[in-house]
């Protein structure tokens, strides 16, 4: 495997070799630097999480003047806070990623995981293999002005103090100011930021307003955008400031982790189940209103159970002697498991 960074590239057998190049949205280093006569000294590198407090990181420290011979590869979680997040699915996605790397051989770099302390408990996986190691921020960022420390300011320390190499960000948006010898790898999974100031500008305006900024200096900035789709791809080429080339399709991302022994079901329920949102892009709302029609026009009784809500949003009225509602609230992979059976 062949890693690069900016001005110079990782040849897999400890050497860094010079490259040439680059682009914009970069400034300073990341504060890494060689042992005493030029040779690179081991990092500790442990299966316990560390943790930053006020005091410093505890657990083993990370001696600035030592840095590993190989590359030190960081996904950036901080900012995923499981209790307030509306990204479920890309909270869902971090969370399998996670646990299927630990389950792949050594990969020739270490891995370091950047949680926070309101979702390590969920994010930590049970199997911590040697190349891996945790730290962790006391607090949650995901919402409001502690979002955006954690993700302009924090990221860029841990960065420097932690000796990063690489960095990837599975929500998609990178800081504002890349420490310039730092590689970023971001994942944007669609252009919906976008689509919002296009088809509804009268929601929440100023938010969407900043995800569609982060979106674009994301593709101009990081060396490599993940992307779900080609149809996903063609519409953030389509956003400017990314060469087609650094936009990668990866269909088939990390899968719902299953029971063992996987439960049989004893036998089939009627009904429908419907994954619900308030998001206006996730057209729920015409989901029941196309689900109440059918039952209507046949009479038919149907029993639908509704996932990601808790009741029936304020003037959806959608009601229907018909159509039964039954609503979840966020559920767990085991209750979604258990329903689906």
């Amino acid at each position: 495997m062949v890693l690069e960074r900016r001005g110079r590239r990782h040849a897999g057998d400890g050497r860094w070799e010079e490259r040439r190049g680059g682009r914009g949205c970069r400034t300073g280093g990341n504060g890494r630097s060689r042992a005493p006569g030029g040779e690179r000294g081991p990092v500790s590198v442990g299966a316990a999480p560390q943790r930053e407090t006020a005091g410093g990181v505890d657990g083993p420290p990370h001696r600035p003047d030592t840095v590993s011979a190989r590359p030190r590869v960081a996904i950036y979680a901080v900012d995923q806070d499981p209790g307030s997040t509306r990204s479920r699915g890309i909270y869902n996605h971090t969370r399998n990623l996670i646990r299927a790397l630990v389950k792949l051989p050594e990969p020739g770099f270490e891995l370091v995981l950047l949680l926070s302390g309101g979702n390590s408990e969920g994010f930590l996986p049970r199997e911590r293999p040697s190349w891996l190691s945790v730290h962790v921020t006391d607090g949650t960022f995901g919402r409001g002005w502690r979002r955006l420390f954690a993700d302009h300011v924090l990221v860029d320390l841990l960065a420097a103090r932690l000796h990063l190499d690489l960095v990837h960000f599975p929500k998609g948006w990178v800081p504002a100011i890349v420490p310039r010898r730092l590689r970023v790898v971001a994942t944007l999974h669609d252009a919906i930021p976008a689509h919002y100031r296009r088809k509804h500008p009268a929601v929440d305006p100023w938010r969407f307003r900043y995800f569609a900024w982060q979106t674009v200096r994301t593709l101009r900035c990081a060396d490599v955008i993940l992307t779900i789709s080609r149809a996903s791809a063609r519409q953030l080429a389509a956003l400017g400031g990314a060469r087609p080339a650094r936009i990668r399709v990866i269909p088939e991302g990390p899968g719902l982790p299953l029971p063992e022994p996987l439960p049989i079901a004893n036998g089939r329920r009627k009904g429908l189940m419907v994954f619900g949102s308030r998001a206006p892009h996730k057209r729920t709302l015409e989901t029941f209103e196309l689900i109440r029609a059918w039952a209507e026009a046949r009479s038919a009784d149907v029993r639908v159970t509704v996932a990601g809500l808790e009741r029936m949003p304020d003037g959806w009225n959608v009601s229907s002697r018909h159509v039964r509602f039954r609503f979840l609230g966020p559920v767990s992979d085991a209750l979604l498991i258990e329903e689906l059976q």
